[in-house]
């Protein structure tokens, strides 16, 4: 299977308000099955559980990641989560990191 999801990166410096961007853009996401895989330097996902905790679709599913960095191609984690989200029944129609 050649499955193709369409991937968006959110990207800046700490306080840049990635995360209030991303909670406004999933409580207008109606209908779509979207996954934000939270990557996030810290020994608590502080963002992961502030998205985790809208009150949005339930088609919407947040994975914290505990790796520092997902820029690395021997990133196991991350690379266990992508395979996962492709073998589902159901693939996400959007993926945001």
């Amino acid at each position: 299977m050649n499955a193709k999801i369409p991937v968006t990166i959110f990207s800046g410096f700490l306080g840049a308000g990635k995360t209030t961007l991303i909670a406004n853009l999933l409580k207008q996401c109606q209908g779509s099955r979207i996954v934000v895989l939270v990557n996030e330097f810290g020994k608590v996902s502080i963002d992961g559980q502030s998205l985790s905790r809208l009150e949005v679709p339930r088609q919407i599913e947040v994975i914290a990641l505990s790796a520092p960095l997902i820029a690395y191609d021997d990133d196991q984690e991350f690379q266990l989560v992508l395979t996962k989200l492709l073998q589902n029944q159901v693939l996400p129609d959007h993926l945001i990191i």
